[in-house]
């Protein structure tokens, strides 16, 4: 009996100390950004009417992210390259059948992000300043697209959709809106 309490109260001993233990060892920050994120969490599951086209993708290879970048993959590994993910969607937006792909990038560091961002080799160019969309953002027009990049902290997102419509761009900035969003924890 007396054995028998001694193992409880060493256990229960041992149970307090390793509690203040794990305790001491958190930095007490339970907020959402405290918790590990990758590029595929910000995605969303469809963008004003259009819906996910095929799996998301996901590189954190130099050799998965040529998979997914069909030229120009040292432009991002350059400038500290992490992890991509990308999305297509497929729907109707102002009466024609329209494709988007969005890809988000982690970089790894804001100054990586911000060095991709002014980097020649991904401004498509023709572009004009986004106001209130990420820390830096543009839109492109070109002859049958519409791309919109912008950098939030370490990830630079970029969104093409093949439709120049007015109401192209509106899906553009919604869903440039959404993943800015997550992105901060919105």
């Amino acid at each position: 009996m007396i054995t028998s309490r001694l193992l409880q109260n060493a256990a229960g001993g041992c149970f307090l100390i390793l509690t203040a233990f794990l305790a001491s060892c958190s930095n007490g920050d339970d907020s959402p950004t405290a918790a590990i994120r990758h590029p595929q969490d910000f995605l969303p599951q469809e963008i004003g009417g259009m819906a996910t086209d095929g799996a998301v993708r996901v590189a954190t290879t130099v050799s998965e992210l040529q998979e997914i970048v069909d030229g120009g993959y040292q432009t991002y590994t350059q400038h500290g390259f992490r992890e991509i993910a990308e999305q297509n969607y497929a729907g109707t937006v102002g009466g024609t059948q329209t494709a988007l792909r969005a890809r988000i990038f982690d970089q790894g560091t804001t100054t990586n992000a911000t060095a991709l961002y002014v980097d020649v080799n991904v401004d498509p160019g023709g572009c004009s300043i986004l106001e209130e969309l990420g820390d830096e953002a543009r839109l492109c027009t070109g002859l049958i697209s519409l791309t919109l990049q912008f950098r939030r902290d370490l990830y630079w997102i970029e969104l093409v959709m093949h439709n120049t419509s007015v109401d192209a761009r509106g899906v553009l900035e919604l869903a440039a809106r959404h993943i800015d969003g997550e992105i901060q924890g919105d």
